[in-house]
């Protein structure tokens, strides 16, 4: 038999406005939230920052409701994250200023 899980994330841009932030979750999060109340057979995970965490809970307190249903019927794995970007502000160092060497360099 084969399963399937199906994933996602959302990050709020800093760099966009409030209502950016409206027009995204009336477009994707509303939406997907819905279809998986229509499939509860299909399973899906969730990735929220802390800064999208945060914001729904300010404006959008029923989508923690309903969140909670589709936990309960195991049909929504959420994860959370922080409240910043670490991929994206990780900065990548090359030459003597790094601080992991990929390959041993015979000194100690």
């Amino acid at each position: 038999m084969l399963s399937l899980c199906l994933g996602s994330y959302y990050v709020l841009d800093p760099l966009a406005g409030a209502a950016d932030a409206e027009r995204e979750y009336s477009r994707i999060l509303k939406p997907l939230l819905g279809c998986l109340c229509t499939n509860p057979e299909l399973p899906f995970c969730l990735y929220l920052s802390g800064e999208a965490m945060d914001w729904l809970n300010r404006k959008h307190p029923e989508f923690f409701v309903l969140a909670r249903e589709l936990l309960a019927k195991k049909t929504l794995e959420l994860l959370g994250g922080g409240f910043f970007a670490p991929v994206v502000q990780a900065p990548l160092k090359r030459g003597p200023g790094r601080t992991h060497r990929s390959a041993p360099t015979g000194r100690t």
